[in-house]
C-alpha cells in the first residue's frame, strides 16, 4: 500500500523558495526593506511574535482531496489522485510607522505573496514532487499587537495535485 509523501511536497515547496531567497530581481525577498529570514513548515500560530523572526514565510496542508483512479480488488493496491491544499503563508512586522499616509507593511506583504507566486509558478511540479501544482487566491489579514505593532500577513491557497 502506498501513501503520498506530504513531507517531501512541503520540503520541495520550502527548497524552491529557500533557493531563490535573494533581494535581486525575481528573488524572494525581492523589493522587500528586509530579506525573508526563514521560510518554515508550521502553522503560523506556532511562530512566535518577536520582531527578529520578520518577515518569513511558512506553511501547512490544510486539506487533502482524494480521487480513486483504478478499480481493484484491494483499494489498497489501486491509484489515487490527492489534491492537496497547502496554505502558504507571507508575514511581515509592521513597525511604528512614521508617515501615517504610507502603508509600508501592507505593500511589502503584497510584494511577498507576488513574488512567492511567480517563483512557485516557475516549477509546477515542485522539483518532481508533484504532478502539478498553482495557486488559486490569496487573502491579506492583520493582527494587532499594540498600539503601534501590527503583523501583515497573506494566504495563499496553494492547490497541489499528485499521484500515488
Amino acid at each position: 500500500m502506498s501513501t503520498l509523501n506530504l513531507d517531501g511536497i512541503k520540503d520541495g515547496i520550502k527548497n524552491i523558495l529557500d533557493a531563490n531567497n535573494t533581494i535581486t530581481s525575481g528573488g524572494l525577498s525581492f523589493g522587500l526593506t528586509e530579506k525573508v529570514k526563514k521560510v518554515l513548515q508550521v502553522n503560523p500560530y506556532r511562530i512566535p511574535i518577536e520582531a527578529p523572526l520578520y518577515p518569513c514565510v511558512t506553511m501547512y496542508l490544510d486539506g487533502k482531496e482524494i480521487r480513486e483512479l483504478t478499480m481493484n480488488k484491494s483499494q489498497a493496491n489501486g491509484r489515487r489522485l490527492a489534491e492537496l491544499d497547502i496554505k502558504i503563508v507571507g508575514i511581515v512586522w509592521d513597525s511604528t510607522i512614521p508617515d501615517p499616509a504610507l502603508d509600508k507593511a501592507s505593500e511589502g506583504v503584497e510584494k511577498l505573496m507576488e513574488n512567492i507566486e511567480e517563483i512557485l509558478r516557475s516549477d509546477p511540479t515542485l522539483s518532481g514532487t508533484s504532478s502539478w501544482s498553482f495557486p488559486t487566491d490569496v487573502t491579506y489579514h492583520t493582527l494587532p499587537l499594540d498600539e503601534e505593532h501590527a503583523l501583515r500577513a497573506g494566504i495563499m491557497n496553494y492547490r497541489v495535485k499528485a499521484h500515488y
